[in-house]
């Protein structure tokens, strides 16, 4: 078995301690950046794919707050509030929330309103992804370098 005694390491865990820290600090604003490109692609996607048809759900779109996971810290993007009118055969006013809209464009509902999806989401996504990740970065950049 071997030993070793080392001497001058304090200020190198100082140095890690203050960048695990300062990276604590940057993740919000990453998140907060990466979701609002995110955000727009949605958006852009929504009125390009429904055109007129979208109504409401075109602008609602918008992040949720930072959550914690067991993985770290998190946002969703995804349709928020609801709708003007009303479900089939319920009194208007607004109790169709624009995420369940969303879902059912997204993926289907074939079995009880033969609606074929709509993968709006989808493509979205996979169209921003890199425009999210240097949204991502660049906002990393700013926190860590000013």
């Amino acid at each position: 078995m071997a030993s070793f005694n080392a001497v001058g390491l304090e200020e190198a865990e100082r140095a890690i301690l203050a960048n695990a820290e300062s990276a604590k600090r940057a993740i919000d604003p990453m998140l907060r950046a990466g979701a609002k490109v995110l955000i727009a692609a949605h958006k852009r996607n929504l009125k390009a794919m429904l055109g007129t048809r979208s109504g409401t759900l075109a602008e609602s779109p918008g992040e949720s707050k930072i959550g914690e996971t067991t993985s770290g810290r998190m946002i969703s993007v995804y349709p928020q509030g609801k709708q003007p009118h009303g479900s089939p055969g319920k009194k208007k006013g607004g109790n169709v929330r624009n995420a369940q809209v969303g879902f059912t464009l997204e993926h289907g509902a074939k079995k009880t309103r033969n609606l074929t999806e709509v993968r709006w989401m989808e493509t979205a996504n996979d169209a921003a992804r890199d425009a999210v990740s240097e949204a991502m970065l660049e906002e990393w950049e700013r926190q860590q370098y000013g």
